[in-house]
């Protein structure tokens, strides 16, 4: 039976050479892609599971904590509900 192996894609496009060839520098200019990507598909309102998906991340807890968040308090994202921010109904969109 054949070996069977995992693909892992990247994020964005050229994440690997990022990482890779600049090192820790590289790791902050793949966040930075990372999140510029959230706040432009959230030029219109979405979910985090939608935002999840967009990203292809499995981890919620890291698309929340890790991004999500972040965008949140630096004011790129605003929430649609923000006297509710657990809700299910919750959206995120681009300041």
């Amino acid at each position: 039976m054949p070996d069977r192996t995992t693909l892992v894609l990247p994020l964005v496009p050229s994440l690997s050479t990022s990482l890779s060839s600049a090192g820790q520098a590289g790791g902050q200019a793949v966040a930075s892609r990372l999140t510029d990507a959230v706040v432009e598909f959230c030029a219109e309102p979405r979910t985090r599971s939608e935002i999840q998906r967009h990203l292809r991340l499995s981890s919620r807890s890291y698309l929340s904590q890790y991004v999500i968040k972040p965008l949140v308090d630096s004011g790129r994202l605003v929430q649609t509900m923000p006297d509710k921010p657990s809700s299910p109904n919750q959206r995120y969109v681009r300041a």
